[in-house]
């Protein structure tokens, strides 16, 4: 028997309304943004304070406001957010000395958790004239290593170049080490720092060891720039390529035998996840 006009009507709302739910439910719902958080200004204004006083006798309540910021900042909307890493940006205007830089250490290290932005701001500061003194070198190693947590693809160029041709061995040796961070990136780029590291620590280690003469002042720059970058940049090598060699002729070895072969089938990188692999070169 073939149900009423009636009766299909009545079905038909009824299938409707069990779908309906289902539908609903399925849709995103859009999460409004955080309200402004009154204490942001309070702890601006508190740290603008501190940057100004050139005696620096409050910069240990600004290492706590810094702290401060990291801990907010995940939870503030944009504008908030964006005021946060201005704020944070804005200590390195403070003026300190190298002996007296903890308000700079600690900058750099809120910033090394304000994501994409924050590097920009480290990238900036690595390069900045005043920084690339000497005296600061302390300094730009803690920034060189914040700016590689990032692991942003843009500052590859940039870390590979204070590796390979900075003047200050410590700066080198932080610069390869950041570049470890990079160890899930597309295969093509893990291959081009790779190579480049090995080929740069074969020739440091090929001068160190050219003679034995313990008067030559060139051999004894190689000898200090190799016991510098040896232990982070073999780290890094690792990390890259899953290997793990003591010696830079057995580094540059496997990577002559391995560097056009696809490392993401062989295992030569990290595991990115079931049913993911990392683009091949």
């Amino acid at each position: 028997m073939r149900p009423n006009q009636g009766t299909q009507t009545l079905l038909l709302a009824l299938l409707l309304g069990a779908a309906a739910p289902a539908s609903l439910s399925s849709q995103k719902v859009k999460t409004p943004p955080p309200k402004d958080n009154p204490q942001v200004a309070v702890l601006e204004k508190s740290l603008k304070e501190i940057v100004a006083d050139k005696k620096g006798r409050k910069d240990d309540e600004g290492v706590k406001i810094l702290d401060n910021f990291t801990k907010l900042f995940p939870k503030l909307n944009k504008k908030q957010q964006g005021s946060l890493l201005k704020a944070t940006a804005h200590v390195f205007r403070a003026r300190r000395t190298p002996q007296n830089a903890l308000l700079f250490f600690a900058g750099s290290e809120t910033l090394g958790h304000f994501g994409k932005e924050g590097a920009k701001e480290l990238a900036k500061l690595v390069q900045n004239k005043t920084f690339r003194n000497r005296d600061w070198t302390p300094l730009r190693v803690h920034l060189i290593k914040q700016l590689g947590k990032a692991a942003e693809t843009s500052y590859v160029k940039l870390l590979l170049d204070l590796a390979l041709r900075d003047k200050e061995d410590q700066v080198r040796g932080a610069a390869g080490e950041a570049l470890g961070n990079y160890s899930r990136k597309d295969q093509k780029l893990r291959k081009l720092i790779v190579g480049k590291l090995i080929k740069e620590m074969n020739a440091i280690y090929n001068v160190s060891r050219a003679n034995l003469d313990p008067t030559d002042l060139l051999r004894k720059v190689y000898v200090d720039r190799f016991k510098a970058i040896q232990d982070p940049w073999m780290k890094t090598l690792t990390k890259l390529t899953t290997q793990n060699f003591r010696t830079p002729l057995e580094w540059e070895q496997w990577f002559n035998k391995y560097k056009r072969k696809n490392w993401d089938r062989l295992g030569f990188g990290p595991k990115v996840g079931k049913g993911k692999k990392t683009k091949g070169a």
